[in-house]
């Protein structure tokens, strides 16, 4: 078992940035009422973000044992793991830094290359939501096994910033955010987000 504050490994005023084609979009999977959701923050113009490095930032919280949902942190608090990773693929206790009883937070921001519906899967054991500009467009939250939820999300070009938050009671870990673009013909599943112009999941 790691030790209880592993060196974080950060990156001082630098944020992340993931791609669909070069920097791109998010994923997940929503049973959501009407299976479609707009994003309604306005995007950012890409060139007016800080410098950015491919890849999103995670950071993991040692809970105390018993958690059974997501939960919000006090402020201040210190994540045990900081580091980037180059997509939200997470399986083993080396990937996520830490062994049962965790929160997990992933932050990087979308770029999106032209407006349209994007689908968006979130796998994860245990629960998982996620947040795009602030808007919550999947929610995969409780104690379960391996569960995936999607929906469609409509976006306009530009930068959008993503929120994942995750967490582990014990035997097992997952996280797993693909995304599709829904116009585009399907092809074999691949994690999202991805620097390569390829899509994602097949229907």
């Amino acid at each position: 078992m790691p030790s209880a504050r592993p060196p974080a490994l950060r990156r001082s005023g630098l944020r992340r940035t993931v791609g669909l084609f070069a920097l791109s979009a998010l994923v997940g999977t929503a049973a959501l009422a009407g299976g479609a959701v707009s994003a309604t923050a306005a995007p950012v113009d890409p060139g007016a973000l800080p410098p950015q490095e491919p890849g999103v930032t995670l950071r993991t919280f040692q809970v105390p044992p018993g958690i059974s949902q997501l939960c919000t942190l006090r402020g201040g608090t210190t994540p045990n793991v900081d580091k980037l990773m180059p997509v939200v693929d997470f399986t083993t206790d080396d990937d996520f830094g830490l062994v049962d009883n965790f929160l997990t937070h992933v932050r990087a921001n979308l770029i999106v290359p032209e407006a349209g519906s994007y689908g968006f899967r979130v796998t994860s054991d245990d629960g998982s939501r996620v947040t795009l500009d602030g808007q919550q467009i999947l929610d995969n939250d409780g104690f379960q096994d391996s569960t995936s939820v999607e929906t469609a999300v409509t976006l306009e070009p530009g930068a959008h910033e993503l929120f994942v938050e995750h967490f582990e009671g014990g035997y097992g870990q997952r996280l797993l955010l693909q995304w599709k673009p829904r116009a585009r013909p399907t092809g074999p599943r691949s994690p999202a987000p991805t620097s390569a112009p390829t899509p994602v999941w097949s229907a």
